[in-house]
């Protein structure tokens, strides 16, 4: 059952993904990705500019809830704003505990490591 869509362009709504992610179990031997991610921006790469990133938690159960983050207004804050168990965004993209699937992943994590100081780790390139 996939839930309707969240639109996040709040510190607030980042704060309630990255504890939705991290109330998630997850390990590396785990052949099901936790979370489906894709960027979107113009020229996607450390020449361009990331302007969406969608997340898919595939929490399992067959319960799936689907995000947009507006990472245009939100900056470097969409990815240092913690929950409460002292996550962020960009913990959860660097752990190598938490599988994330990634649709083409080249341009992403150059545009993710590049703007932001993110390096992805736990990444099925899809």
């Amino acid at each position: 059952m996939v839930k309707q869509t969240t639109f996040i362009d709040t510190q607030d709504g980042l704060k309630g993904l990255v504890d939705l992610i991290a109330r998630q179990e997850t390990w590396m031997g785990d052949f099901k990705p936790l979370l489906y991610t894709d960027l979107e921006g113009k020229k996607l790469s450390r020449h361009g500019t990331i302007s969406l990133m969608t997340v898919l938690v595939a929490s399992g159960h067959g319960l799936m809830s689907p995000h947009v983050i507006d990472i245009h207004p939100l900056g470097s804050v969409a990815f240092s704003t913690t929950g409460q168990r002292g996550n962020s965004l960009k913990d959860i993209l660097e752990s190598p505990q938490i599988i994330k699937a990634f649709f083409d992943v080249r341009n992403d994590s150059d545009a993710f490591n590049a703007h932001y100081g993110v390096r992805l780790q736990g990444v099925r390139d899809i």
